[in-house]
């Protein structure tokens, strides 16, 4: 007898089922989701530009010797570990345990542009460039026939493995379209308020669709060149203010937009 779950058999039904298979198949199924388990935490590291070698500086209470397979590290992994992990890269333990498919919690600020910065206040030990965007084109331009998706990732510091900084990602998913005027006015208006350079990395739009739903790691996106000529906020400046500004017709846009959004900005510099 094969291993056939669903087999033909003479009964009343015509469709039998073996028992004994179905237990073997949920049994190595069982397995094999637990090997994902161990898979998908060390993923997360990976997914933050560091190696095996790195994870026990920053948790203790795994050895070496507990990296050294797959097998090793998943009989010491507890619930308390993945959720510890998961908080330090804002990753969620659902996913590290393989309940479902989103890796992060995603942010959003459409139409609620204070929440940009509610959220770039509680960044902690941000970088000197705390808010990035990613775009599916290279070059923003408001009469492009062309979809332009755009979206904002803001970071924090997470830890430091020796003179390395490790840093955690706060990705929102508002699905911007850079030629929609409703998009592109807020945009314009958050980054002029910010007040700091927003570099741009340009992104597939198969990654940007990932992004967009929570399922990519965003070290792997902005750890490519970024983008400085131009940068988001030479969308946001007139050209009196800089020679390099870019669509500085909607500058007055720009500026009614922020007159009618009571924007309350950061309270600690960034």
């Amino acid at each position: 007898m094969g291993d056939e779950i669903f087999q033909l058999k003479p009964n009343i039904y015509g469709l039998g089922i073996d028992l004994r298979a179905l237990n073997r198949w949920w049994k190595s199924r069982s397995g094999q989701k637990d090997a994902d388990i161990a898979s998908r935490f060390l993923q997360v590291f990976e997914g933050h530009g560091l190696q095996s070698g790195h994870i026990p500086r920053l948790i203790p209470s795994l050895r070496y010797s507990d990296l050294a397979s797959e097998q090793a590290l998943l009989s010491v992994l507890t619930p308390e570990l993945v959720d510890a992990v998961g908080r330090l890269f804002g990753v969620r333990p659902e996913w590290i345990v393989g309940i479902d498919e989103r890796t992060y919690e995603t942010e959003y600020c459409y139409k609620c542009p204070q929440r940009l910065f509610d959220v770039m206040a509680t960044l902690i030990e941000p970088p000197s460039l705390p808010l990035l965007a990613i775009s599916t084109v290279k070059f923003l331009d408001k009469n492009a026939l062309a979809p332009q998706r755009i979206e904002l990732l803001a970071v924090e510091k997470a830890a430091t493995v020796g003179d390395m900084d490790v840093y955690r990602y706060r990705p929102f998913a508002d699905g911007w379209e850079w030629t929609y005027a409703g998009c592109r006015i807020q945009l314009k208006a958050m980054v002029r308020a910010l007040s700091r350079p927003v570099p741009l990395y340009r992104v597939t739009m198969e990654e940007m669709e990932a992004f967009y739903s929570g399922r990519i790691f965003p070290h792997s996106l902005v750890s490519r060149p970024r983008i400085t000529d131009p940068s988001l906020e030479d969308y946001a400046l007139s050209s009196n203010e800089s020679h390099v500004s870019k669509e500085s017709d909607e500058f007055p846009l720009v500026l009614q937009y922020l007159a009618g959004s009571n924007l309350t900005l950061v309270d600690k510099p960034i």
